[in-house]
Protein backbone atom coordinates (compact mmCIF):
# COMPACT_ATOMS: atom_id res chain seq x y z
CA UNK A 1 0.00 0.00 0.00
CA UNK A 2 1.39 2.99 -0.52
CA UNK A 3 2.05 6.40 1.77
CA UNK A 4 -0.62 8.28 0.11
CA UNK A 5 -3.07 5.27 0.52
CA UNK A 6 -2.00 4.84 4.37
CA UNK A 7 -2.64 8.27 5.00
CA UNK A 8 -6.15 8.49 4.03
CA UNK A 9 -7.31 5.00 4.35
CA UNK A 10 -10.72 4.82 6.18
CA UNK A 11 -8.88 2.71 9.04
CA UNK A 12 -6.86 6.00 9.72
CA UNK A 13 -10.11 7.54 10.66
CA UNK A 14 -8.85 11.30 12.07
CA UNK A 15 -6.62 11.90 9.23
CA UNK A 16 -9.07 9.97 6.96
CA UNK A 17 -11.98 12.46 8.41
CA UNK A 18 -9.96 15.64 8.70
CA UNK A 19 -9.17 15.13 4.97
CA UNK A 20 -12.81 14.61 4.18
CA UNK A 21 -13.81 18.00 6.36
CA UNK A 22 -11.24 20.36 4.89
CA UNK A 23 -11.46 19.35 1.67
CA UNK A 24 -15.25 19.82 1.50
CA UNK A 25 -14.47 22.64 4.01
CA UNK A 26 -12.47 24.31 1.03
CA UNK A 27 -15.16 24.01 -0.98
CA UNK A 28 -17.86 25.31 1.06
CA UNK A 29 -15.27 28.49 1.63
CA UNK A 30 -14.76 28.68 -1.90
CA UNK A 31 -18.57 28.86 -3.00
CA UNK A 32 -18.89 31.70 -0.28
CA UNK A 33 -16.52 33.66 -1.44
CA UNK A 34 -17.83 33.07 -4.89
CA UNK A 35 -21.49 33.92 -3.12
CA UNK A 36 -19.95 37.19 -1.37
CA UNK A 37 -18.90 38.17 -4.22
CA UNK A 38 -21.52 38.19 -6.22
CA UNK A 39 -24.42 39.21 -3.43
CA UNK A 40 -21.35 42.30 -2.93
CA UNK A 41 -22.03 43.43 -6.21
CA UNK A 42 -25.47 42.70 -7.10
CA UNK A 43 -26.15 44.06 -3.33
CA UNK A 44 -25.88 47.97 -3.49
CA UNK A 45 -23.52 49.34 -0.43
CA UNK A 46 -26.88 50.00 1.45
CA UNK A 47 -27.90 46.09 0.87
CA UNK A 48 -24.51 44.82 1.87
CA UNK A 49 -24.68 46.93 5.16
CA UNK A 50 -27.88 45.74 6.52
CA UNK A 51 -26.55 42.42 5.36
CA UNK A 52 -23.92 42.67 7.45
CA UNK A 53 -25.58 43.71 10.35
CA UNK A 54 -28.26 41.42 10.49
CA UNK A 55 -25.44 38.88 11.34
CA UNK A 56 -25.15 39.56 14.78
CA UNK A 57 -28.93 39.05 15.57
CA UNK A 58 -29.05 35.85 13.53
CA UNK A 59 -26.66 34.35 14.80
CA UNK A 60 -28.26 34.87 18.23
CA UNK A 61 -31.06 33.09 17.95
CA UNK A 62 -29.71 30.39 15.63
CA UNK A 63 -27.35 29.61 18.91
CA UNK A 64 -29.69 29.71 21.01
CA UNK A 65 -32.09 27.66 18.87
CA UNK A 66 -29.16 24.93 18.39
CA UNK A 67 -28.34 24.29 21.80
CA UNK A 68 -24.68 23.20 20.94
CA UNK A 69 -26.25 19.49 20.38
CA UNK A 70 -23.98 19.28 17.70
CA UNK A 71 -21.06 19.26 19.46
CA UNK A 72 -22.91 17.37 22.29
CA UNK A 73 -24.18 14.52 20.29
CA UNK A 74 -20.95 14.36 18.46
CA UNK A 75 -18.47 14.34 22.01
CA UNK A 76 -21.47 11.48 23.60
CA UNK A 77 -22.18 9.49 20.93
CA UNK A 78 -17.85 8.89 19.87
CA UNK A 79 -17.44 8.26 23.72
CA UNK A 80 -20.76 5.73 24.08
CA UNK A 81 -19.39 3.72 21.42
CA UNK A 82 -16.31 3.65 22.90
CA UNK A 83 -16.78 3.15 26.22
CA UNK A 84 -20.59 2.22 26.20
CA UNK A 85 -21.44 4.50 29.20
CA UNK A 86 -24.75 5.79 27.10
CA UNK A 87 -26.80 4.32 24.54
CA UNK A 88 -26.50 6.70 21.18
CA UNK A 89 -30.30 5.73 20.60
CA UNK A 90 -31.19 7.35 23.79
CA UNK A 91 -28.77 10.64 23.19
CA UNK A 92 -30.37 10.91 19.93
CA UNK A 93 -33.73 11.02 21.52
CA UNK A 94 -33.02 13.20 24.07
CA UNK A 95 -31.21 15.56 21.59
CA UNK A 96 -34.16 16.15 19.43
CA UNK A 97 -36.79 16.51 22.56
CA UNK A 98 -33.96 18.90 23.64
CA UNK A 99 -34.04 20.95 20.48
CA UNK A 100 -37.72 20.92 20.05
CA UNK A 101 -38.54 22.60 23.29
CA UNK A 102 -35.54 24.96 23.17
CA UNK A 103 -36.44 26.10 19.38
CA UNK A 104 -40.21 27.07 20.54
CA UNK A 105 -38.84 29.14 22.93
CA UNK A 106 -36.38 30.68 20.80
CA UNK A 107 -39.00 31.70 18.46
CA UNK A 108 -41.67 32.67 20.32
CA UNK A 109 -38.59 35.16 22.06
CA UNK A 110 -37.74 36.27 18.62
CA UNK A 111 -41.01 37.25 17.32
CA UNK A 112 -42.37 39.07 20.25
CA UNK A 113 -38.63 41.01 20.69
CA UNK A 114 -38.13 41.73 16.78
CA UNK A 115 -39.63 45.58 16.52
CA UNK A 116 -38.21 46.05 19.54
CA UNK A 117 -34.91 45.11 18.29
CA UNK A 118 -34.85 46.66 14.81
CA UNK A 119 -36.45 49.93 16.40
CA UNK A 120 -34.59 50.72 19.91
CA UNK A 121 -31.55 48.89 19.61
CA UNK A 122 -30.01 48.25 15.81
CA UNK A 123 -32.14 51.69 15.21
CA UNK A 124 -32.27 50.07 11.20
CA UNK A 125 -35.78 49.98 10.84
CA UNK A 126 -35.12 48.34 7.63
CA UNK A 127 -33.75 45.17 9.07
CA UNK A 128 -37.36 43.98 10.18
CA UNK A 129 -38.35 42.34 7.19
CA UNK A 130 -34.54 40.91 6.47
CA UNK A 131 -34.51 39.79 9.75
CA UNK A 132 -38.50 38.03 10.03
CA UNK A 133 -37.35 35.66 7.37
CA UNK A 134 -34.90 34.11 10.27
CA UNK A 135 -38.04 32.55 11.57
CA UNK A 136 -38.50 30.17 9.07
CA UNK A 137 -34.17 28.73 10.32
CA UNK A 138 -34.89 28.85 13.82
CA UNK A 139 -37.02 25.26 14.00
CA UNK A 140 -34.74 24.01 11.94
CA UNK A 141 -31.38 24.64 13.42
CA UNK A 142 -31.57 22.08 16.26
CA UNK A 143 -32.58 19.36 15.11
CA UNK A 144 -30.26 19.70 12.17
CA UNK A 145 -27.44 19.64 14.43
CA UNK A 146 -28.50 17.04 16.18
CA UNK A 147 -28.05 14.54 13.13
CA UNK A 148 -24.93 16.16 11.61
CA UNK A 149 -23.35 15.24 15.63
CA UNK A 150 -24.78 12.03 15.17
CA UNK A 151 -22.89 11.31 11.98
CA UNK A 152 -19.81 13.29 13.31
CA UNK A 153 -19.96 10.97 16.66
CA UNK A 154 -20.19 7.78 14.20
CA UNK A 155 -16.60 9.31 12.34
CA UNK A 156 -19.06 9.08 8.96
CA UNK A 157 -17.24 12.82 8.11
CA UNK A 158 -17.83 11.93 4.18
CA UNK A 159 -21.96 12.68 5.20
CA UNK A 160 -21.12 15.39 6.92
CA UNK A 161 -18.78 16.89 4.24
CA UNK A 162 -21.41 16.34 1.88
CA UNK A 163 -24.08 18.00 3.56
CA UNK A 164 -21.95 21.06 4.62
CA UNK A 165 -21.68 21.19 0.44
CA UNK A 166 -25.21 20.48 -0.57
CA UNK A 167 -26.65 23.09 2.19
CA UNK A 168 -24.01 25.50 0.63
CA UNK A 169 -25.03 25.03 -2.94
CA UNK A 170 -28.58 25.47 -2.61
CA UNK A 171 -28.37 28.59 -0.64
CA UNK A 172 -26.13 30.66 -2.83
CA UNK A 173 -28.15 29.55 -5.91
CA UNK A 174 -31.21 30.49 -4.30
CA UNK A 175 -29.40 33.81 -2.86
CA UNK A 176 -28.32 34.67 -5.99
CA UNK A 177 -31.36 33.78 -8.24
CA UNK A 178 -33.46 35.47 -5.47
CA UNK A 179 -31.78 38.84 -5.47
CA UNK A 180 -31.96 38.70 -9.40
CA UNK A 181 -35.80 38.34 -9.14
CA UNK A 182 -36.46 41.12 -6.18
CA UNK A 183 -33.53 43.60 -6.95
CA UNK A 184 -36.18 45.42 -9.05
CA UNK A 185 -38.33 45.63 -5.89
CA UNK A 186 -35.42 47.73 -3.53
CA UNK A 187 -32.89 46.86 -1.52
CA UNK A 188 -35.17 45.44 1.69
CA UNK A 189 -36.78 42.28 -0.46
CA UNK A 190 -33.30 41.70 -2.19
CA UNK A 191 -31.85 41.54 0.89
CA UNK A 192 -34.72 39.85 2.58
CA UNK A 193 -34.44 36.96 -0.16
CA UNK A 194 -30.70 36.45 0.88
CA UNK A 195 -30.86 35.53 4.10
CA UNK A 196 -34.33 33.37 3.54
CA UNK A 197 -31.87 31.70 1.54
CA UNK A 198 -29.90 30.33 4.48
CA UNK A 199 -33.43 28.55 5.40
CA UNK A 200 -33.46 26.66 2.50
CA UNK A 201 -30.10 25.47 2.63
CA UNK A 202 -30.99 24.58 6.45
CA UNK A 203 -34.05 22.50 5.23
CA UNK A 204 -31.95 20.60 1.86
CA UNK A 205 -29.28 19.80 4.75
CA UNK A 206 -32.13 17.85 7.15
CA UNK A 207 -33.64 16.47 4.36
CA UNK A 208 -30.21 14.50 3.70
CA UNK A 209 -29.33 13.66 6.82
CA UNK A 210 -32.79 11.78 7.60
CA UNK A 211 -32.28 9.93 3.90
CA UNK A 212 -29.08 9.05 5.05
CA UNK A 213 -30.33 8.03 8.82
CA UNK A 214 -32.55 5.76 7.86
CA UNK A 215 -29.49 3.35 5.88
CA UNK A 216 -27.67 3.37 9.05
CA UNK A 217 -27.99 1.43 11.99
CA UNK A 218 -27.56 3.23 15.23
CA UNK A 219 -26.15 1.25 18.51
CA UNK A 220 -28.39 0.62 21.80
CA UNK A 221 -26.69 -0.45 24.92
CA UNK A 222 -28.77 -1.52 28.29
CA UNK A 223 -28.40 -0.42 31.58
CA UNK A 224 -26.12 3.41 30.72
CA UNK A 225 -26.02 6.02 32.51
CA UNK A 226 -28.08 8.89 32.19
CA UNK A 227 -28.46 10.16 28.64
CA UNK A 228 -30.41 13.26 29.51
CA UNK A 229 -28.61 14.45 32.14
CA UNK A 230 -25.19 13.96 30.08
CA UNK A 231 -26.69 15.43 27.22
CA UNK A 232 -27.52 18.59 29.53
CA UNK A 233 -24.14 18.65 31.14
CA UNK A 234 -22.61 18.84 28.04
CA UNK A 235 -25.06 21.09 25.85
CA UNK A 236 -25.72 23.68 28.54
CA UNK A 237 -22.25 25.17 29.26
CA UNK A 238 -21.76 24.91 25.65
CA UNK A 239 -24.80 26.98 24.71
CA UNK A 240 -24.42 29.40 27.50
CA UNK A 241 -20.80 30.20 25.86
CA UNK A 242 -21.80 29.97 22.59
CA UNK A 243 -24.76 32.06 23.52
CA UNK A 244 -22.47 35.18 25.27
CA UNK A 245 -20.17 35.42 22.69
CA UNK A 246 -23.44 35.48 20.16
CA UNK A 247 -25.10 38.06 22.58
CA UNK A 248 -21.69 40.18 22.62
CA UNK A 249 -21.31 39.77 18.71
CA UNK A 250 -24.81 41.27 19.03
CA UNK A 251 -24.09 43.35 21.09
CA UNK A 252 -21.03 45.20 19.46
CA UNK A 253 -22.58 47.05 16.32
CA UNK A 254 -24.69 48.93 19.11
CA UNK A 255 -21.88 49.73 21.74
CA UNK A 256 -19.66 50.72 19.13
CA UNK A 257 -22.38 52.79 17.25
CA UNK A 258 -23.83 54.44 20.21
CA UNK A 259 -20.31 55.75 21.83
CA UNK A 260 -18.94 56.62 18.44
CA UNK A 261 -22.37 58.80 17.90
CA UNK A 262 -21.56 60.07 20.99
CA UNK A 263 -17.96 61.13 21.03
CA UNK A 264 -19.07 62.96 17.61
CA UNK A 265 -18.25 60.18 14.73
CA UNK A 266 -21.14 60.77 11.19
CA UNK A 267 -23.35 57.64 11.35
CA UNK A 268 -22.44 56.88 7.44
CA UNK A 269 -18.74 56.52 8.59
CA UNK A 270 -19.61 54.35 11.17
CA UNK A 271 -21.46 51.99 8.97
CA UNK A 272 -19.37 52.16 6.69
CA UNK A 273 -16.16 51.05 8.40
CA UNK A 274 -17.74 48.66 9.92
CA UNK A 275 -18.62 47.12 7.19
CA UNK A 276 -14.82 47.23 5.91
CA UNK A 277 -13.91 45.83 8.63
CA UNK A 278 -16.72 42.62 8.76
CA UNK A 279 -16.94 42.25 4.99
CA UNK A 280 -13.70 42.96 3.89
CA UNK A 281 -11.06 42.81 6.57
CA UNK A 282 -11.72 39.94 8.76
CA UNK A 283 -13.15 37.61 6.12
CA UNK A 284 -9.54 37.92 3.88
CA UNK A 285 -7.28 37.42 7.56
CA UNK A 286 -9.42 34.91 8.42
CA UNK A 287 -9.97 33.15 4.66
CA UNK A 288 -8.45 29.62 5.61
CA UNK A 289 -10.06 29.02 8.85
CA UNK A 290 -12.01 26.58 7.85
CA UNK A 291 -9.04 24.15 8.02
CA UNK A 292 -9.01 24.53 11.98
CA UNK A 293 -12.57 24.45 11.96
CA UNK A 294 -12.59 21.09 9.99
CA UNK A 295 -9.53 20.32 12.83
CA UNK A 296 -11.86 21.19 15.31
CA UNK A 297 -15.22 18.54 13.98
CA UNK A 298 -12.86 15.74 14.09
CA UNK A 299 -10.83 16.36 16.93
CA UNK A 300 -13.91 16.28 19.28
CA UNK A 301 -15.11 12.51 18.19
CA UNK A 302 -11.48 11.66 18.18
CA UNK A 303 -10.19 13.09 21.04
CA UNK A 304 -13.40 12.18 23.18
CA UNK A 305 -12.77 8.44 21.89
CA UNK A 306 -9.15 8.20 23.40
CA UNK A 307 -9.40 10.23 26.59
CA UNK A 308 -12.30 7.78 27.59
CA UNK A 309 -10.59 4.73 27.11
CA UNK A 310 -7.39 6.26 29.33
CA UNK A 311 -5.53 6.66 26.47
CA UNK A 312 -3.31 9.56 27.59
CA UNK A 313 0.00 9.17 24.95
CA UNK A 314 -2.28 8.44 22.26
CA UNK A 315 -4.80 11.67 23.43
CA UNK A 316 -1.27 13.72 23.57
CA UNK A 317 0.05 12.88 19.99
CA UNK A 318 -2.93 13.40 18.54
CA UNK A 319 -3.37 16.85 20.21
CA UNK A 320 0.16 17.74 19.03
CA UNK A 321 -0.92 17.00 15.08
CA UNK A 322 -3.90 18.96 15.81
CA UNK A 323 -1.79 21.72 17.29
CA UNK A 324 0.51 21.99 14.29
CA UNK A 325 -2.37 21.16 11.31
CA UNK A 326 -3.46 24.13 12.36
CA UNK A 327 -0.97 26.36 12.36
CA UNK A 328 1.00 25.34 9.30
CA UNK A 329 -2.08 26.53 6.86
CA UNK A 330 -2.47 29.52 8.98
CA UNK A 331 1.60 30.94 8.63
CA UNK A 332 1.88 30.10 4.67
CA UNK A 333 -1.86 32.38 4.29
CA UNK A 334 -0.62 34.89 6.75
CA UNK A 335 2.56 35.22 4.63
CA UNK A 336 0.96 36.06 1.10
CA UNK A 337 -1.57 38.44 2.55
CA UNK A 338 1.59 40.29 4.37
CA UNK A 339 2.78 40.45 0.78
CA UNK A 340 -0.16 40.73 -1.41
CA UNK A 341 -3.23 42.52 0.39
CA UNK A 342 -4.70 45.00 -2.27
CA UNK A 343 -4.24 42.17 -4.87
CA UNK A 344 -6.10 39.33 -3.13
CA UNK A 345 -8.79 42.24 -2.00
CA UNK A 346 -9.47 43.00 -5.12
CA UNK A 347 -9.43 40.00 -6.47
CA UNK A 348 -11.99 38.61 -4.06
CA UNK A 349 -13.91 41.73 -3.53
CA UNK A 350 -12.70 44.35 -5.73
CA UNK A 351 -11.77 46.79 -3.75
CA UNK A 352 -8.51 47.57 -1.70
CA UNK A 353 -10.52 49.21 1.39
CA UNK A 354 -8.94 47.82 4.94
CA UNK A 355 -5.42 46.76 3.39
CA UNK A 356 -2.69 48.35 5.70
CA UNK A 357 -4.83 46.89 8.71
CA UNK A 358 -4.33 43.40 6.76
CA UNK A 359 -0.75 44.10 6.67
CA UNK A 360 -0.15 45.41 9.67
CA UNK A 361 -2.09 42.65 11.48
CA UNK A 362 -2.22 39.79 9.83
CA UNK A 363 0.37 37.24 11.47
CA UNK A 364 -1.61 38.19 14.58
CA UNK A 365 -4.47 36.44 13.50
CA UNK A 366 -2.28 33.38 13.77
CA UNK A 367 -3.91 32.99 17.20
CA UNK A 368 -7.26 32.67 15.55
CA UNK A 369 -5.91 29.51 13.37
CA UNK A 370 -5.58 27.94 16.83
CA UNK A 371 -8.41 29.08 19.13
CA UNK A 372 -11.68 26.79 17.77
CA UNK A 373 -9.23 23.58 17.89
CA UNK A 374 -8.27 24.12 21.61
CA UNK A 375 -11.84 24.85 22.33
CA UNK A 376 -12.72 21.78 20.94
CA UNK A 377 -9.88 20.08 22.80
CA UNK A 378 -11.41 20.98 25.83
CA UNK A 379 -15.29 20.66 25.26
CA UNK A 380 -13.63 16.91 24.62
CA UNK A 381 -11.79 16.29 27.22
CA UNK A 382 -14.49 17.24 29.06
CA UNK A 383 -13.58 20.69 30.52
CA UNK A 384 -16.99 22.60 28.98
CA UNK A 385 -17.17 24.38 31.98
CA UNK A 386 -13.65 25.91 31.40
CA UNK A 387 -14.72 26.76 28.19
CA UNK A 388 -17.77 28.87 29.64
CA UNK A 389 -15.67 31.07 31.75
CA UNK A 390 -12.90 31.55 29.38
CA UNK A 391 -15.06 32.64 26.62
CA UNK A 392 -17.61 34.50 28.87
CA UNK A 393 -14.75 36.38 30.41
CA UNK A 394 -12.90 37.27 26.99
CA UNK A 395 -16.38 38.29 25.50
CA UNK A 396 -17.43 40.44 28.14
CA UNK A 397 -13.89 42.33 27.78
CA UNK A 398 -14.18 42.78 24.14
CA UNK A 399 -17.45 44.69 24.34
CA UNK A 400 -15.40 47.13 27.10
CA UNK A 401 -12.28 47.18 24.92
CA UNK A 402 -14.88 48.62 22.41
CA UNK A 403 -16.05 51.31 24.47
CA UNK A 404 -12.43 52.22 25.84
CA UNK A 405 -10.76 51.88 22.47
CA UNK A 406 -13.02 54.41 21.10
CA UNK A 407 -11.91 56.90 23.03
CA UNK A 408 -8.72 56.60 21.50
CA UNK A 409 -7.51 59.05 18.52
CA UNK A 410 -5.17 56.43 16.93
CA UNK A 411 -8.31 53.58 16.92
CA UNK A 412 -11.58 55.78 15.71
CA UNK A 413 -13.87 54.46 13.88
CA UNK A 414 -11.68 50.91 14.11
CA UNK A 415 -11.45 50.45 18.09
CA UNK A 416 -13.91 47.28 17.08
CA UNK A 417 -11.13 45.35 15.23
CA UNK A 418 -8.49 46.22 17.73
CA UNK A 419 -11.04 45.33 20.53
CA UNK A 420 -11.27 41.99 18.44
CA UNK A 421 -7.76 41.41 18.42
CA UNK A 422 -6.71 42.14 21.90
CA UNK A 423 -9.18 39.16 23.01
CA UNK A 424 -8.97 36.95 20.19
CA UNK A 425 -4.65 37.02 21.60
CA UNK A 426 -5.64 36.79 25.00
CA UNK A 427 -8.75 34.16 24.90
CA UNK A 428 -6.38 31.86 22.57
CA UNK A 429 -3.23 31.60 24.91
CA UNK A 430 -5.76 31.52 27.99
CA UNK A 431 -7.40 27.98 26.09
CA UNK A 432 -4.05 26.48 25.21
CA UNK A 433 -2.64 27.00 29.09
CA UNK A 434 -5.99 25.10 29.98
CA UNK A 435 -4.50 22.22 27.67
CA UNK A 436 -1.32 22.43 29.12
CA UNK A 437 -2.89 21.98 32.77
CA UNK A 438 -5.35 19.38 31.95
CA UNK A 439 -3.41 17.33 29.60
CA UNK A 440 0.39 18.40 30.33
CA UNK A 441 0.72 19.18 26.25
CA UNK A 442 3.79 20.89 25.29
CA UNK A 443 4.44 21.67 21.75
CA UNK A 444 7.28 20.28 20.32
CA UNK A 445 10.28 22.78 21.15
CA UNK A 446 12.18 21.76 18.00
CA UNK A 447 9.28 21.90 15.54
CA UNK A 448 8.87 25.47 16.85
CA UNK A 449 12.42 26.28 16.33
CA UNK A 450 12.20 24.80 12.58
CA UNK A 451 9.20 26.66 11.73
CA UNK A 452 10.70 29.71 13.27
CA UNK A 453 13.47 29.59 10.41
CA UNK A 454 11.64 28.60 8.23
CA UNK A 455 9.12 31.83 8.41
CA UNK A 456 11.90 33.65 8.32
CA UNK A 457 13.40 31.91 5.52
CA UNK A 458 10.12 32.63 3.57
CA UNK A 459 10.16 36.34 4.42
CA UNK A 460 13.54 37.20 3.58
CA UNK A 461 13.24 34.70 0.04
CA UNK A 462 9.90 36.25 -1.35
CA UNK A 463 10.85 40.52 -1.68
CA UNK A 464 13.63 38.84 -4.33
CA UNK A 465 10.76 36.97 -6.15
CA UNK A 466 9.28 40.21 -6.07
CA UNK A 467 11.62 41.25 -8.35
CA UNK A 468 12.24 38.51 -10.73
CA UNK A 469 8.26 38.17 -10.92
CA UNK A 470 4.88 40.56 -11.17
CA UNK A 471 2.19 38.14 -11.34
CA UNK A 472 0.99 37.63 -7.30
CA UNK A 473 -0.18 34.34 -8.27
CA UNK A 474 2.53 32.66 -9.42
CA UNK A 475 4.67 34.47 -6.82
CA UNK A 476 2.24 32.95 -4.03
CA UNK A 477 1.89 29.66 -6.03
CA UNK A 478 6.00 29.23 -5.45
CA UNK A 479 5.88 30.02 -2.24
CA UNK A 480 3.59 27.96 -1.06
CA UNK A 481 5.53 24.67 -2.65
CA UNK A 482 8.36 26.04 -1.31
CA UNK A 483 6.88 26.77 2.65
CA UNK A 484 5.43 22.98 2.25
CA UNK A 485 8.92 21.26 0.52
CA UNK A 486 10.66 23.07 4.11
CA UNK A 487 7.58 21.84 6.48
CA UNK A 488 8.70 18.17 5.40
CA UNK A 489 12.11 18.61 5.07
CA UNK A 490 12.79 19.60 8.28
CA UNK A 491 9.97 17.37 9.48
CA UNK A 492 7.49 19.64 10.96
CA UNK A 493 5.18 17.52 9.97
CA UNK A 494 6.31 13.71 9.47
CA UNK A 495 5.27 11.31 6.76
CA UNK A 496 4.82 8.67 9.46
CA UNK A 497 3.24 10.90 11.81
CA UNK A 498 0.44 11.26 9.72
CA UNK A 499 -0.21 7.45 9.55
CA UNK A 500 -2.05 6.80 12.87
CA UNK A 501 -1.30 3.73 13.89
CA UNK A 502 -3.16 2.99 16.93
Amino acid sequence: MTFINKIFNKENKFIYNTFLVIVSGLIVKSLGLLNKIFITRLLSTNGMSLYILAFPTIILFISLSGFSLNTTASKLIAESIASKNYSPKKIINSCLKLAIITSSIVELCFLLSLSFLVNNLLKTPDLYYPLLMTAFLIPLVGVTDTFRGVFGGLQQMNIVSKVNIIEQITRIAFSIGGILLFSKYGVIPAVSITIFALTIGEACSLFYLLLKLKKINIPSFNNTNDEKKAVWKMAFPTTLSRLIGSFTYFLEPIINTLVLLKIGFNKNLIDYDYTVINAYVIPLLTICVFLSNALATTAIPAISEKSSTNKNEDTLNLIDKIFFMALIPGIIISILLFFYPNDYLQLLFSTSNGSMYIKKYVFIFLFHYIQSPGIAILQALGNSKKVLSICSFYNVLRLLLIFIFAYFTNFGTYSIFYAIITTMVLETLTIWIQIRKSTLFIPNKNKILNLILIIFFILVFAPFLNIILNNYIIKSIILIFLYFYLIFKFKIIKKEGLVDNH
